[in-house]
């Protein structure tokens, strides 16, 4: 006898509709992604501050390096929350119609599209494996700026230091977090001792496959419509879908679809509505700020709200 499924106005609950509705319950705020470490901002006036344990290359993938970077969009509302989006121009993995938008921005005379063009630039972030000393069995992905990448191998320069992430002989680092939102500075301090750690390889997270949700060319340019449908207009750049292939004629297909190398599989794609001639020279900006000084705990670096990177 088949067992009846439990239903509630209209709508059945079987196993795989909870598992649809958890992942989005989570997705839009019910609850965190546990992978992420992150600082949380202190009370005013105060510090917030952890020593963690950076750990070295997750494996083959990682080429020798105990970090993954990517440039990301920050400024972007997506469903409700603020979103950082991933540059595919940093990595070499094709043309990003953000920096596009960017570089018309900055072409033009209007100092508001000028602020614009600074406030979502590709910022360089760098994301570790880490293991916070308040959760030694845990481990989890920190996404930081460049200054933490340069406290670490200053310290490694040291050769009483070493590689800062040996799992022997390696050191703590201790992050102090002061002020939030825009106000956010984090200070770096490399600990004196040397600082064992045990936990198993298999368990890193594969940085340069779990950090980066990549999104398609048409689903960027959506979220540039719908971030900034003035600032478009206003600076004159459009994008228009592709007509996809149908059981039109040869001569009308090759009107309607824009010139391609025929070596290539075609695919069903958004381009922007500009001059195939013309090349933009698009800047890859990175923060600009005062260098750290591992040793100085009072030393300010500007960071982007790590909040953001639990999105």
């Amino acid at each position: 006898m088949l067992k009846k499924k439990k239903v509630v106005g209209g709508i059945n609950y079987n196993k795989s509709k909870m598992a649809k509705i958890r992942k989005h319950f989570l997705e839009t705020g019910g609850g965190g992604d546990d992978r992420w470490f992150s600082l949380k901002a202190p009370e005013r006036g105060q510090e917030a501050k952890a020593t963690i344990r950076v750990l070295p290359p997750w494996g083959k993938s990682a080429e020798g390096f105990f970090y993954y970077t990517v440039g990301q969009h920050f400024g972007f509302s997506i469903g409700g929350r603020n979103r950082a989006i991933s540059c595919p121009e940093s990595i070499g993995k094709g043309k990003c119609p953000i920096c596009i938008f960017i570089a018309r921005l900055k072409n033009s005379d209007n100092p508001d599209h000028t602020k614009l063009a600074d406030r979502i630039r590709a910022n360089r972030r760098y994301f570790v494996n880490v293991i916070s000393r308040e959760e030694p069995d845990k481990i989890k992905i920190y996404g930081t700026n460049k200054k933490f990448v340069e406290a670490i191998l200053d310290a490694s320069d040291d050769p009483d230091v070493g590689d800062m992430t040996d799992i022997q002989s390696g050191r703590d680092i201790t992050i102090v977090r002061r002020g939030s939102g825009l106000r956010t500075r984090y200070s770096y301090r490399v600990r004196t001792k040397e600082s064992s750690i045990s936990f198993e390889a298999k368990d890193l997270y594969q940085l340069d496959k779990e950090v980066d949700e990549w999104l398609s060319y048409e689903a960027m340019v959506e979220y540039l419509k719908a971030n900034f449908t003035e600032e478009l207009s206003e600076v004159g750049l459009k994008f228009k879908k592709v007509v996809k292939k149908s059981s039109a004629t040869d001569d009308e297909e090759e009107d309607a679809r824009p010139k391609v190398n025929k070596t290539k599989k075609k695919k069903k794609r958004v381009v922007e509505e500009e001059d195939e001639n013309e090349e933009e020279d698009i800047e890859e900006d990175e923060d600009v700020d005062d260098d750290v000084d591992y040793e100085d705990d009072d030393t300010d670096a500007d960071e982007d709200d790590d909040e953001e990177d639990e999105d």
